[in-house]
C-alpha cells in the first residue's frame, strides 16, 4: 500500500504557498527507495509538454512507515482548462523493490479551481 496525504487534504492550491503532507506505505518488504515529485503536464492540441518541479527521494530502513514533506510551489504554469490546451498538476510517488506508483491531482490557481478558457 503507498498513499499520499496532504495536510488539510486540500486540491488547489496558490502558486508561491507551501504543500505539505506525508507518504505513507506499507509493503511486505522495506522499498529500497521512494521517490515523490511534483510535476505538470499539458494534454490536448499539439505536442505534449511537462516537468517535474521537485523531486524528493528516501530509503527507508522498514516495510511500513511515514515521510512527511513539505514544498514550496512554484508560480507557474497554473492549472487551465481551455478548448485547445489544459494544463495538469500531480504528485506522484513511486517506490522502487517492490515496485509501485501513485498519482495524486492538485489544482495550482489564484482560485479554488483551474482557470477555464472557453472558446468564443
Amino acid at each position: 500500500m503507498l498513499e499520499i496525504e496532504l495536510d488539510g487534504d486540500h486540491s488547489a492550491y496558490r502558486s508561491g504557498s507551501f504543500l505539505s503532507g506525508r507518504i505513507v506505505w506499507d509493503m511486505s518488504q522495506a522499498p529500497a527507495a521512494i521517490t515523490a515529485c511534483l510535476s505538470w503536464s499539458t494534454e490536448g492540441k499539439g505536442d505534449d509538454e511537462g516537468d517535474t518541479v521537485i523531486e524528493q527521494s528516501w530509503h527507508p530502513q522498514s516495510e511500513s512507515g511515514t515521510q512527511a514533506f513539505r514544498w514550496q510551489l512554484p508560480r507557474g504554469p497554473l492549472s487551465l482548462d481551455a478548448t485547445l490546451i489544459r494544463i495538469r498538476w500531480s504528485i506522484d510517488c513511486s517506490t522502487e523493490s517492490p515496485d509501485e506508483e501513485l498519482s495524486r491531482p492538485i489544482v495550482l490557481s489564484p482560485r479554488d479551481r483551474a482557470i477555464i478558457l472557453k472558446a468564443i
